[in-house]
């Protein structure tokens, strides 16, 4: 989770999630991101889904941050 300070409070601006072969094929868990991306959205809070293939490299999670808050900001 990556927050901001607003007002000296922490306002959550953006989860990032690590998604396996079972978000895409078992039907709980794609309700599950479904229910969790429709709480983001209502809730302005911005959700980077990356495949687990890549939970270990490094610089391309970092070009994903990147990308996010040059649009962001």
């Amino acid at each position: 989770m990556v927050y901001e300070y607003l007002n000296r409070q922490q306002i959550p601006v953006l989860a990032i999630e690590l998604d396996g072969k079972e978000h895409y094929t078992d039907e709980v868990v794609k309700e599950r991101d479904r229910k969790k991306n429709e709480i983001c959205k209502a809730h302005n809070l911005h959700i980077i889904r990356v495949e687990n293939s890549y939970a270990r490299r490094y610089n391309h999670i970092k070009e994903i941050l990147v990308g996010y808050f040059k649009v962001r900001h």
